[in-house]
C-alpha cells in the first residue's frame, strides 16, 4: 500500500522532472534565439542610422554640385556677354582700321600727285 503509492508518487515526481527539464530546454533555446534576432535587430538599426547618414551626405553634395552647377552657368552667360561685347569692339576697331587705311591711301596718292 503505503510503498506502492509512495513509488508512484516518485515516478511521477520524476516525470515531471523529465518534462521541466525538456520545457527548461525549450525555454533557454528559444531565449537565444531571441537574443540572436535582438543582436539582429541592433545591427539592422546601426546600419538604417548609417543610411540615413550617407542619404543626408548624398542631398547636400547634390545641393553642392547644384550651387557649382548654377554658379557655372552664370560664368558661362556672364562670358558669352562679354564675347558679344568684344566682338562688336572688335568690329569697330576693323572698321576704324579699314577708314585709316582709306585716309591713308587718299593721303598718299595726293602727296604723291602734289609731288608731281
Amino acid at each position: 500500500g503505503e510503498e506502492d503509492k509512495v513509488e508512484k508518487d516518485l515516478v511521477m515526481l520524476r516525470d515531471d522532472l523529465r518534462a521541466c527539464e525538456e520545457n527548461r530546454r525549450l525555454v533557454e533555446s528559444e531565449v537565444v534565439a531571441i537574443r540572436r534576432v535582438e543582436q539582429q535587430k541592433i545591427g539592422l538599426e546601426k546600419e538604417n542610422l548609417n543610411m540615413k547618414s550617407r542619404a543626408e551626405i548624398l542631398k547636400e553634395k547634390e545641393e553642392s554640385y547644384k550651387e557649382d552647377l548654377a554658379r557655372c552657368r552664370r560664368q558661362m552667360e556672364e562670358m558669352a556677354v562679354k564675347e558679344l561685347e568684344l566682338n562688336c569692339q572688335l568690329k569697330k576697331m576693323e572698321e576704324e582700321n579699314l577708314r585709316v587705311e582709306k585716309d591713308t591711301a587718299i593721303l598718299t596718292t595726293a602727296a604723291g600727285q602734289a609731288m608731281k
